[in-house]
């Protein structure tokens, strides 16, 4: 069995402001893989994650053992799963409900009583009760298999059984924590903090479960709710995650393997510790080869990643990407692409501000969307060029796959995004780029260039040479071969190898 133990700490937010977004659940990429491969995965959850299950299905994958501490602690075992639905809870006799799109109301003699907060699947996630005579404010949260899993208000969170008994409470002041006495699941009364018991739960459970020949892999995660002694008896293989802080709980590590994903954060840890960590580097994305469809397109489309980009690089590029589309305006358009939501706002600013900044040399967008008022002290029969330029926010891998499927050219700007290079390499484009990474390799499937006055010339070269460009769709199916789930899954029985040997 391989365990792991992944650093999966955010929950889901309400419908009313949760941000469509591409979501990166941790080492969700190696296991799929692996047990794709018929490798018996172990997931063990340490954080407290009453929506486990949507989070499984989200990713379509279920491990061949599934252990949580929070489950253990809270006495969920073999409970029948169900959707609760508003009509499932004890309401007032006169009680009004109020239903909005994202939440709905509760109201008791013209005075709120409830608020019913629901996910992105309209599943009921929390309800929220105001201060009253009564009661001081508090809220009960939902899992997702359809029971409340604990009560929060300022002092404490109390967390339930799927039977509506208390199990343990966390005093939010001194973080102490109190176990029913009536339950006979942990070995004391009472922990001076979360962790402690965690702890406890997590070592008993690798004692009973890990055998001699099964592997634990940690996510270095400097939010850890565990310490790590109880898992260092166990050697375990130990993973970075760019997207998860490291920095303070690495340098405390034993000498040990650690899993990366890229050459760059591989040389930063050899530079740091030196010879303190046993280093391999194993891709996280995999590659399916899925040549794009931009040769059958009439307008050549240029794709801007601006995701990892200030706010002056993007300007420039921008700008000067709309004064070559500007010579041809019929043949080239240009699509940028972010991830995340204030990025994207910061982004469609900017090219509100190119469109006023140029609101004399053309039209930024396609005609359907041109503002197409006279412009002062021009006849009025005088129309301006339309540039064919969008800005689009990716929320999903899908997204990123069909967004680039159409492209003639990607240029990513500022730093390497692993899922953005590796799609691109899949679809076959050439990428431009101000960075090195060991995805694009100048001259062969791109360029890496250091300014943005030499981006114009690179562009032109791959838009108007097809030498150019079939020779970057010849070297990237090559280079699939690095990045295949075959490949990726022999890099891990090597280092399981290895381990054996050791």
């Amino acid at each position: 069995m391989k365990y792991f133990i992944p650093a999966w700490h955010k929950q889901y937010d309400d419908w009313s402001i949760n941000v469509p977004s591409i979501e990166n659940y941790d080492a969700a990429e190696y296991m799929t893989v692996l047990k794709k491969f018929d490798e018996e995965i172990g997931l063990i959850i340490t954080d407290y994650q009453p929506q486990l299950l949507s989070k499984l299905n989200q990713i379509a994958f279920f491990p061949n053992n599934l252990f949580s501490v929070y489950d253990f602690l809270q006495g969920v075992h073999g409970f029948e799963n169900k959707v609760l639905e508003l009509e499932d809870f004890n309401w007032p006799k006169n009680a009004i409900f109020d239903y909005g799109p994202f939440r709905t109301l509760i109201v008791l003699e013209n005075k709120l009583y409830a608020t019913v907060f629901y996910d992105i699947d309209g599943h009921i996630l929390r309800i929220s009760y105001p201060e009253n005579d009564e009661h001081k404010a508090f809220t009960l949260g939902i899992d997702s298999r359809g029971f409340i899993s604990n009560q929060d208000d300022e002092e404490k969170t109390i967390y339930f059984d799927p039977y509506g008994n208390w199990r343990f409470k966390k005093d939010k002041t001194t973080d102490k924590i109190t176990v029913n006495p009536e339950m006979h699941f942990c070995k004391r009364r009472e922990y001076e903090n979360i962790t402690d018991l965690v702890d406890e739960i997590l070592s008993r459970y690798l004692k009973v479960n890990a055998k001699n020949n099964d592997e634990i892999i940690v996510t270095v995660d400097d939010e850890s709710s565990f310490n790590n002694e109880i898992i260092e008896p166990y050697k375990p293989l130990y993973i970075i995650n760019r997207h998860h802080p490291y920095s303070k709980k690495i340098g405390s590590l034993a000498k040990a393997k650690v899993i990366v994903s890229s050459n760059e954060i591989k040389q930063n840890l050899e530079k740091n510790y030196r010879e303190q960590f046993d280093i391999s580097v194993i891709p996280v994305f995999n590659s399916e080869f899925r040549l794009g469809h931009s040769q059958r397109q009439n307008v050549q489309e240029i794709g801007f990643f601006a995701e990892n980009a200030n706010d002056e690089n993007i300007h420039q590029i921008i700008q000067k990407l709309c004064n070559y589309i500007l010579k041809n305006p019929d043949n080239y358009s240009l699509k940028i692409f972010t991830y995340n939501f204030w990025k994207a706002d910061h982004v469609n600013k900017i090219l509100e501000q190119i469109k006023e900044e140029n609101k004399n040399s053309f039209i930024l967008g396609k005609s359907e969307q041109a503002e197409n008022a006279p412009i002062d002290g021009l006849d009025d029969e005088v129309s301006l060029p339309e540039l064919d330029v969008a800005h689009t926010r990716l929320t999903n891998i899908s997204d990123v796959l069909s967004n680039l499927d159409k492209m003639r050219l990607l240029i990513n700007w500022g730093k390497a995004d692993e899922l953005m290079q590796i799609s691109g390499v899949s679809i076959g484009i050439p990428q431009v780029q101000n960075f090195s990474s060991v995805t694009v390799v100048d001259n062969k499937n791109g360029r890496i260039i250091k300014k943005i006055s030499e981006l114009l010339p690179v562009v032109d070269e791959y838009l108007t040479n097809l030498n150019s460009w079939n020779q970057t769709v010849v070297y990237n199916v090559q280079l699939m071969n690095q990045y295949s789930e075959e490949n990726i899954i022999e890099k891990w029985k090597e280092v399981f190898k290895e381990r054996k040997a050791e």
